[in-house]
């Protein structure tokens, strides 16, 4: 690719996120961000603290503005340059691989003939599925991101923050960004190839705007709130189905044994079958982001964030008996724990 081509690549990618408000497929859906903000809304009017304060709070600059915000936005914007340029050429796309799954399976086994299950039954079933298997394997990788250190090293970047909004989703090194883009390359091909391949034209999942309608209810009824100030809590008996906004708010805590825990995005029942599961009954963290000992990165610096994690995780690659020895951290301050 020469530079005139690179040029065109990158100006494209970093045009990418505007689009984003437009696109269902992505948490910034205009939609989506409308309808977490009435979800916050609602919550007030039910605690009945629906003042002018409280909805000012909402949108208050010192969170919107603040330096670790800054660098959601600039991670936003940086993150599909570096992936066009870099990585989108050796991706396979859900498609291609999904052709590849039915032309394999079909020569194996040979086309099944046809199903006795109504059309709506196996669209349902399809679009469960799915919703289901990208759940669980969302849950997978983030929880081996906290697990694997040299993963660990990389996810921290976006447990850096220190403020949280919907932007801080998007909040995550290039790399950590690029493993669940193959996983979702991977789920969905897989699965659409053996559903197809199963049930041919019949494997169409209900969906609203071409995203499944799970998700699409469930990122409409406040899936933003989950990266904000807004303490949401769920019914303990529903916290054990669902993930929580104020949940996720624990995992995002300051408290390394809260960070630890609540790895899910949609279902809990994950969590709970590894013992990581912890309800907001526990209240709500004190401080968001990691402290000063777990940091590896500046949380504020684009280039930090960038290169740092990846320096730490090659350091962590390699045999702690081989690595040179380093001072313990300094003890940290009251101030800095609170």
């Amino acid at each position: 690719m020469g530079f005139a081509d690179s040029w065109h690549v990158a100006l494209g990618a970093v045009r990418r996120p505007l689009s984003y408000f437009g696109d269902p497929e992505q948490r910034l859906f205009l939609p989506f961000l409308l309808g977490a903000l009435g979800v916050a809304v609602l919550a007030l009017l039910a605690h009945r603290r629906l003042t002018l304060r409280a909805l000012r709070g909402l949108l208050t600059p010192r969170v919107w503005l603040h330096q670790s915000s800054l660098l959601d936005y600039k991670l936003l914007f940086a993150k599909p340059v570096i992936h066009a340029l870099f990585f989108a050429p050796a991706l396979l796309s859900s498609y291609a691989l999904a052709l590849w799954t039915v032309g394999r399976l079909d020569a194996w086994r040979g086309v099944p003939g046809p199903t006795a299950l109504p059309g709506w039954q196996l669209r349902g079933l399809y679009t469960l599925v799915l919703f289901v298997a990208w759940d669980a394997s969302r849950f997978l990788v983030h929880f081996l991101a906290h697990k694997v250190p040299v993963l660990w090293e990389l996810h921290k970047v976006h447990h850096s923050a220190e403020v949280m909004t919907p932007f801080t989703l998007y909040r995550s090194h290039p790399l950590e960004s690029l493993l669940f883009k193959v996983r979702g390359i991977l789920v969905t091909g897989l699965l659409t190839g053996l559903f197809f391949h199963l049930f041919r034209l019949s494997a169409v999942q209900y969906d609203f705007l071409g995203v499944n309608a799970v998700g699409f209810v469930l990122n409409l009824l406040g899936g933003n709130l989950r990266h904000s100030h807004v303490w949401l809590r769920y019914p303990r008996w529903l916290e054990r189905i669902l993930i929580s906004p104020a949940q996720h708010q624990l995992h995002h805590s300051a408290v390394m044994e809260q960070c630890h825990s609540n790895y899910g995005v949609w279902l809990s029942c994950w969590d709970a079958l590894l013992g990581s599961l912890r309800f907001s009954d526990e209240g709500r963290p004190r401080r968001f982001g990691l402290p000063r000992r777990e940091l590896n990165h500046s949380p504020h610096g684009l280039a930090s964030a960038l290169f740092a994690p990846m320096w730490a995780g090659a350091r962590a690659l390699v045999p702690r008996r081989w690595r040179r020895t380093e001072p313990a951290p300094a003890q940290e301050s009251p101030a800095e724990t609170r």
